[in-house]
Order: C-alpha cells, then structure tokens, then sequence
C-alpha cells in the first residue's frame, strides 16, 4: 500500500453500538478492522484512482500505557447515552492476542447522567499496589470489595503494562 500514514495510537476511543452486553475484546476487533471507504483515491506512486481501505493498526512495540475510551455519546438530537454493558479484564488483557503484552487495569472513570449534565468519579488504584480507592469529588475512600471494578457506568479505561 503507498501513502500510508503512520500514527502511534495510545488512546482507543472504541464506539459502542445498541447491543446490551460485549467485551472489550469485541470492541477491539471492531475498532482494527479492516474497512472498504466509498469512491476511488488518487495513488499518487502509480497516478490512477483505486478503490481504497481504511485500516487502524495497534504500533509495536506497544506502550505502556493504553487509555480505552468507551464512546458512549451518540452527538445526534438527544442527550441519550449508550448504556451498553462493556466485560473488561481487571487483570491480564491480552492487548494483541499473545502473552508478551498483558496489561492490569488502573483505573476506571464512570459517568452517570446524560449528555448535558452528569457526574463522573473514578476507581484508581497505586502504582504497583493491589489497594484500590474510590474517588468522588474531594471524598476518597479504600475499596474493599473490587467486584464493582466492572460497571455499566465505566466511560475510561486506564491499563498499565505488567513488566
């Protein structure tokens, strides 16, 4: 392929659809597939139009750090939000599918309201520890129960590469 661009993506804003539940694996999938664009482009090595493709590639090695955005915001006539329930690994995402790149959560930022108005607090824990808090606005509390890590109101992904 010529006229390639290459760009280094370390924020994933991966858009949800209508369904009621999927993984972040499927998310993933959808956001690097590979995908027909309308009419025909210029190719500027051989100067004739072609039918083109639009392909978003994950650069290696990859970073340490991945920020998953999870699009949940239409941006039509409505102050709706895509409540679609994401399953996202605490522990060992398996990024591009093998063992060399496992990534653990860090942190994960909710937001609960609509479009216009809403709220946002955040699941974080310590670099390098196993404690997780609880932030909401200047109240910070220890989480001891992590089964709430994964929610329906989850908006960004924070995950650190394990060494």
């Amino acid at each position: 392929m010529h006229d390639a661009i290459e760009e280094t993506t370390y924020c994933l804003p991966l858009p949800l659809g209508c369904e009621s539940t999927v993984t972040l694996e499927m998310l993933l999938d959808e956001f690097l597939k590979e995908e027909p664009l309308d009419g025909e482009y210029y190719c500027s090595y051989c100067q004739e139009l072609h039918l083109a493709k639009h392909k978003t590639s994950l650069s290696q090695p990859l970073p340490s750090v991945i920020i998953v955005q999870l699009k949940r915001f239409t941006f039509d006539d409505t102050d709706d939000k895509l409540d679609t329930f994401v399953k996202y690994p605490v522990q060992n995402w398996k990024v591009d599918g093998s063992n060399n790149s496992l990534y653990d959560l860090a942190a994960v930022s909710m937001h609960v309201g609509n479009l216009k108005r809403g709220h946002y607090t955040t699941f974080a824990r310590l670099n390098g520890s196993g404690q997780w808090y609880y932030f909401n606005d200047s109240n910070i509390e220890p989480l001891n129960d992590t089964s709430c890590l994964v929610n329906r109101d989850a908006y960004v992904l924070v995950y650190l590469r394990k060494d």
